[in-house]
């Protein structure tokens, strides 16, 4: 037997097995204590801040610097996830991993010295450790600030482009994350969905 684990970090949404968790939210303020022994001002402390890494584009072969940086709002929330009572009293096919966490509001640089990426994003992050925290952006291709243009052959027949930013931080390693391109695609009544890397940077690896 094969379990699929699903990780809820979003409002409750029943997947197609029934697997969702219900979401309790409540305010923390900077110094106060989480239930996890740590408080937002401790996740902050190495969060805040800039750093410069070399960012890895598909089909370039020069790596250009990347700096994030990264300013805290001051909006902290406590997340407690529960799993959600199924319908109909059956047990969902795919059980649900409802992990409890603090979420920290940011402001996040995402910015390159060759012009390709000169973006800012409100983002929130999601911490289940003092020591690590993770969020994720996704940005319309035409949106983007910066010059950045995948390959053509990458987009030849998508009807609608976005990039996908997930965006990993940890205390002892620095920054890290992957950009993904999602392509739409409609051929007579069937739309199809593709989502292909090109980007890494950190501890993310290409595939």
């Amino acid at each position: 037997m094969i379990l699929f684990l699903i990780a809820c970090m979003e409002d409750p949404k029943e997947d197609l097995a029934g697997a969702s968790c219900d979401r309790t939210e409540s305010h923390v303020d900077r110094d106060e204590a989480t239930p996890l022994g740590f408080t937002p001002a401790e996740l902050v402390a190495w969060l805040e801040g800039s750093d410069v890494v070399p960012l890895t584009l598909t089909g370039q072969s020069a790596q250009p610097d990347l700096e994030i940086v990264v300013d805290p709002t001051g909006i902290f929330t406590w997340v407690d996830l529960e799993p959600a009572p199924s319908s109909g009293g059956m047990e969902p096919a795919i059980a649900a991993v409802c992990e409890d966490g603090l979420e920290a509001g940011v402001i996040v640089e995402f910015n390159t010295a060759g012009g390709e990426f000169a973006e800012q994003w409100d983002v929130t992050l999601l911490a289940g450790a003092v020591d690590a925290a993770a969020g994720s952006v996704e940005v319309e291709l035409d949106a983007l600030e910066g010059d950045y243009a995948p390959a053509a052959d990458a987009i030849e027949g998508c009807d609608d482009t976005a990039l996908s930013f997930t965006l990993g931080f940890a205390e002892s390693t620095g920054p890290s994350g992957e950009i993904g391109l999602s392509c739409e695609a409609t051929d007579g009544d069937t739309v199809s969905m593709s989502r292909d890397v090109v980007g890494t940077w950190g501890g993310a690896e290409s595939e």
